[in-house]
C-alpha cells in the first residue's frame, strides 16, 4: 500500500514550487466560538495528580452526612410496592447487586418516572416505607408510603437517602464491625485498627455545617488518611519549601488532659490542648517530598475519651483555601477558551449530590456514599462560574441524570433568581448577589455525561436513546419554565455517541424526543479507545507521523464533522428553531488506564506530539467551518493521558495549538477561497481501532481524493483581520499568499507553532510558538509556512 508520505514525495517531484493562494471574502458566520475545554477539579487524594489546581490538600474537609442516590427500572409493582427483581449477571435489582440489604433504604425519598407516548413524566414521588434487597431469588422491592398510581414494569425510579451511620448488617460491602470507620474517606483509623465513629448533628463549630465526626476510644485513638507517599510516583506532591497549614476544629469530653497530636507525615507535627468547647487548632509545616511509601495526615491521642472533629483543612499559606492557583487562572486566561465544560455537579461512576446540596460552601456539602467510602465532592459550581467570568468563557454545565425536575428548577433559581429566593440566597452567601444569567451571553446545560456509556451505567441510559431524550426534555422544560425571561440565553444540550452521528445514532435519536435541545454533542478523539487508532502501526517512521497529521482529513472530516453538520441542520430546519452540533470532548485519545499500571511512554509521546496537535486543531477549525457550536478540549489538567499540560508552566503541543488558534478566532468568521493549493490523494486504508477493553479491531477507510496540504481560515474583529494557516506536510514548507478584502493600515504580525512532527514537551520545553515573518504586498500578505505548522497572522484594515 502506498503511504501518505510516499505520495507527498512523488507530488513534490512533479509539482512546481508554486504559492498556495487564498482570498478572503464576505461573512461565513457571525457566531464562531473560540475552542473551549473541559475542566474537572480532582478530589484531593494521595494518588491524585502532582500539580493541583486549587489550594485544597486535605483528603476530606467536609465532614457532613452522607448521601446515597440510586437509579433503577421497575420489573413490576402495584399501588403500594415497586418491584425491581435481581437478575443474575444482568440486573442488580433494588439491592444494587446485593449491596443494599433489607432496611438499608428505609425512609428514603423516591421519585418514579413513566415513559409513554414519546414523553416522560413524574408518575409519583414519596417515601420508601420499607426496603428489601439481596441476591437473585431474594425479595428486591420498595414498599411505598401513601397513595398513588400503580407501578408497572419499565417505570424508572430514583431513591435518595441521607446517612449519619451505617447499621450493622445492612450494607454488604462493609463488615459489621467496621461501622462507619471505612465510610468517611480520608478520616479512618489505620489499617487493622477500629474506632467508634458517628456523624454527630448535635454539636458543630462555627461554619461547620450540619455535623461533626465523633470518635470514641477506650485506649487512645489515631484517625486520618493518606496524604502523599513514594508509593504514588505520579501522585500529589507538596510544593517544596512552601508554608502550609493543617487547621482543624476540635473539642473533647472525658479525656484526662485533652492532649492531641496533629501530624502531616514526615513534614511536621505539633501537640495541642483540646478543651470541652470548640476551638480551631493549627499545625504549620513546610512542604517536602515524602520520606515513606505512605504518609498520613493524622489526629492522634494517647488518652481514652471522646473527640469531635470538623472542617479538617490543609492549605498553602498566602492563598485562600479552595482558591485556584494563580498560574492555573493565567493559563486559562491566556488561552481565552470559548467555553468551559464544568464537572462540579457530575459524578460519572457514582451518585451525584442533590443540586441544592452541591451549591453549598465546600465544607458544608454532604459526602457521597459509594461502594468504598463517603467521598468528597470535588469542584464547586460557584467557583467554576467565577472562573468563567475571570477568563471570559461561557459556562457549559453538566447536570447529572439523578436530578429531578424539581432540582432543575432549583438550578434555574440559582442561576437566574433574585437574591431573596432560597437558591438566590445560597448564591449571594457565596459573594454573588446578581444572577449569573446577567453575566454570560449563553449558559449551556448538558443532560448527563455519556449516557450511552456502560462504564457510567449508574447514571446512563445504555441502549435507550429515546428514554434519555424524554428524560432530558422533561428536565429542560422544567428548567426553562423556571428561568422565565432569562430562558433565551440557556442552551440545552443532548449528548450523543462519538461513533454514530447519523440519524440512527444515539444522539440524533435522543434529540428527536427532546425538541428543547439546541445542540447535539459528540466526542471526537484522535486515537485511543474512544477514537480510531491514529497512524499505521506497520508504517515507516516518516509515514507514521505524516499519517497522524492527515488523520482528521482521512477519517473524521466527512464521516463525522460534515455528517453531524448536515444531520443537525436538517433537524433545526424541521423544528423551525436554531440548532447545531457541538463537541463535548475532543483531542488526543489514549487507551484506558489499566489498574496499577502507569502510562505507556510510546503512547504518551504520540499523544503529546506536534503531529497529534496539528490534526486536533485541524478538527476544531474544520468544525468551525461547518457551523459547529462549542467545541471542548479534554482535559485541562497536568499529568499523563488526557491532559493539557506537563506542568502548569509547560503546556503540551495540543494546548499550545489551541492557544494560538484562539488568538485568531472571533465571532465573525470570513469566507476563504483557495487557488492553486497543492493537494494529495489519500489511498484507502485499514486502521486499527482500540475498543473499551483495549483490544483492537480493524476498520477500513475509503480513499480521500484532493486533500489540501495547506488550509486557511479567517476572522474579523473590528478593524483587524486574523488568519490561521495549517501546513499538513511534515516535510515541505509552502509559500503562501492571502488576498485581503480591504486596504491595510498597519504592519502584519504573525506567530507559528512548528518543529519535527514527533516533538513533544513531556520532559522539557521543546516546542513553543515563535514569531512568523510575513510581508505586505498591497492588499496581500505573503510568507513561507514551515512544514508541520500552525500559523496565525493579524493585520489592521480600513473597514470594520
Amino acid at each position: 500500500m502506498l503511504q501518505t508520505s510516499a505520495l507527498l514525495l512523488a507530488l513534490a517531484a512533479v509539482l512546481p514550487a508554486a504559492d498556495a493562494v487564498f482570498s478572503i471574502g464576505g461573512t461565513l458566520r457571525e457566531d464562531a466560538l473560540r475552542i473551549g475545554t473541559n475542566l474537572e477539579v480532582d478530589a484531593p487524594r494521595a494518588w491524585s495528580l502532582a500539580h493541583p489546581m486549587t489550594n485544597q490538600w486535605s483528603p476530606t474537609p467536609n465532614i457532613e452526612p452522607m448521601v446515597l442516590r440510586f437509579r433503577g427500572v421497575a420489573t413490576g409493582g402495584s399501588a403500594s410496592e415497586l418491584v425491581h427483581a435481581a437478575i443474575k449477571g444482568k440486573d442488580g435489582g433494588a439491592g444494587g447487586w446485593d449491596r443494599y440489604r433489607d432496611g438499608f433504604l428505609d425512609g428514603a425519598s423516591i421519585t418514579i418516572y413513566r415513559h409513554e407516548n414519546g414523553a416522560a413524566r413524574v408518575l409519583r414521588s414519596g417515601t420508601v416505607r420499607r426496603s428489601f434487597g439481596g441476591p437473585q431469588g431474594s425479595r428486591n422491592a420498595f414498599e411505598l408510603d401513601g397513595d398513588g398510581p400503580a407501578i408497572r414494569a419499565g417505570d424508572q425510579y430514583m431513591v435518595q437517602k441521607e446517612f449519619d451511620d451505617i447499621a450493622a448488617g445492612s450494607y454488604r460491602l462493609m463488615a459489621d464491625a467496621e461501622a462507619l470507620s471505612r465510610m468517611i474517606d480520608g478520616w479512618a483509623p489505620p489499617k487493622g485498627q477500629t474506632a467508634d465513629l458517628v456523624l454527630d448533628r448535635n454539636t458543630v463549630p462555627p461554619g461547620g455545617g450540619r455535623a461533626s465526626l465523633r470518635v470514641a476510644a477506650t485506649s487512645g485513638l489515631s484517625i486520618g488518611g493518606n496524604l502523599h507517599g513514594s508509593n504514588w510516583p505520579n501522585g500529589r506532591r507538596f510544593n517544596a519549601g512552601k508554608a502550609y497549614s493543617f487547621t482543624v476544629w476540635l473539642r473533647q469530653e472525658g479525656m484526662a488532659t485533652g492532649s492531641v497530636e496533629l501530624r502531616a507525615g514526615s513534614m511536621g507535627k505539633t501537640t495541642v490542648a483540646v478543651g470541652r468547647d470548640w476551638q480551631a487548632h493549627t499545625l504549620r509545616f513546610t512542604g517536602a517530598a515524602p520520606q515513606e511509601k505512605i504518609e498520613r495526615l493524622e489526629i492522634v491521642a494517647a488518652e481514652a475519651g471522646t473527640l469531635w472533629i470538623d472542617n479538617p483543612l490543609v492549605s498553602e499559606d498566602g492563598l485562600a483555601p479552595f482558591a485556584f492557583y494563580p498560574q492555573v487562572v493565567k493559563e486559562l486566561a491566556d488561552a481565552r477558551p470559548g467555553t468551559i465544560r464544568i464537572w462540579a455537579l457530575q459524578e460519572n461512576t457514582g451518585p451525584a449530590l442533590p443540586i441544592a446540596e452541591s451549591l453549598k460552601p465546600p465544607c458544608e456539602r454532604p459526602l457521597l456514599l459509594d461502594d468504598t467510602s463517603g467521598k468528597p465532592s470535588a469542584g464547586d459550581l460557584h467557583q467554576m462560574l467565577e472562573l468563567c467570568r475571570q477568563v471570559g468563557a461561557e459556562p457549559w454545565i453538566i447536570v447529572p441524570t439523578f436530578a429531578t425536575p424539581g432540582e432543575w428548577r432549583q438550578l434555574a433559581e440559582y442561576l437566574c433568581g433574585d437574591a431573596a429566593t432560597p437558591m438566590g440566597r445560597l448564591r449571594a452567601a457565596r459573594g454573588r448577589k446578581e444572577p449569573w444569567s446577567t453575566q454570560f451571553p449563553h449558559i449551556y446545560l448538558d443532560c448527563g455525561n455519556e449516557t450511552w456509556n456502560r462504564l457510567f451505567a449508574v447514571q446512563s441510559f445504555v441502549g435507550q436513546p429515546e428514554a434519555y431524550g424524554e428524560y432530558a426534555e422533561l428536565s429542560f422544560a422544567a428548567f426553562l419554565d423556571a428561568a422565565g425571561a432569562a430562558r433565551g440565553l440557556f442552551v440545552p444540550v443532548i449528548g450523543g455517541w462519538a461513533t454514530k452521528v447519523t440519524a440512527d445514532g444515539f444522539g440524533p435519536k435522543a434529540a428527536e424526543r427532546a425538541p428543547s435541545a439546541r445542540l447535539t454533542s459528540y466526542a471526537s478523539y484522535i486515537g485511543g479507545w474512544d477514537g480510531v487508532g491514529a497512524g499505521l502501526d506497520d508504517a515507516a517512521a516518516g509515514d507514521r507521523w505524516q499519517d497522524m497529521v492527515m488523520f482528521y482529513q482521512r477519517a473524521y472530516r466527512q464521516e463525522r464533522t460534515a455528517t453531524a453538520a448536515a444531520q443537525t441542520a436538517e433537524r433545526a430546519k424541521r423544528l423551525g428553531k436554531p440548532g447545531s452540533f457541538a463537541l463535548y470532548e475532543a483531542g488526543p485519545g489514549y487507551p484506558l488506564p489499566e489498574p496499577g499500571k502507569g502510562s505507556d511512554p510510546q503512547v504518551e509521546s504520540d499523544g503529546k506530539s506536534l503531529a497529534r496537535a496539528l490534526t486536533t486543531i485541524d478538527m476544531f477549525l474544520g468544525g468551525l467551518e461547518h457551523g459547529a457550536g462549542p467545541q471542548n478540549f479534554f482535559l485541562f489538567r497536568t499529568g499523563p493521558f488526557w491532559s493539557s499540560h506537563a506542568t502548569w508552566d509547560r503546556p503540551h503541543a495540543a494546548w499550545q495549538a489551541i492557544v494560538l488558534a484562539n488568538s485568531a478566532i472571533a465571532p465573525r468568521q470570513l469566507q476563504v477561497q483557495s487557488q492553486g493549493v497543492p493537494t494529495v490523494d489519500l489511498p484507502e486504508v485499514v486502521l486499527k481501532r482500540p475498543a473499551q477493553n483495549n483490544k483492537t479491531k480493524e476498520e477500513r477507510f475509503a480513499a480521500v481524493p484532493g486533500v489540501p496540504l495547506v488550509s486557511c481560515w479567517a476572522w474579523q474583529e473590528g478593524k483587524e483581520i486574523r488568519v490561521a494557516l495549517l501546513n499538513r506536510s511534515t516535510s515541505t514548507a509552502q509559500a503562501v499568499r492571502i488576498a485581503l478584502p480591504v486596504a491595510v493600515t498597519g504592519a502584519v504580525q504573525g506567530q507559528v507553532l512548528t518543529g519535527a512532527a514527533s516533538t513533544h514537551n513531556i520532559v522539557s520545553q521543546q516546542i513553543a510558538p515563535t514569531a512568523w515573518k510575513l510581508r505586505l504586498e498591497g492588499v496581500q500578505m505573503a510568507g513561507e509556512l514551515p512544514a508541520a505548522s500552525l500559523a496565525v497572522a493579524r493585520v489592521s484594515v480600513t473597514t470594520p
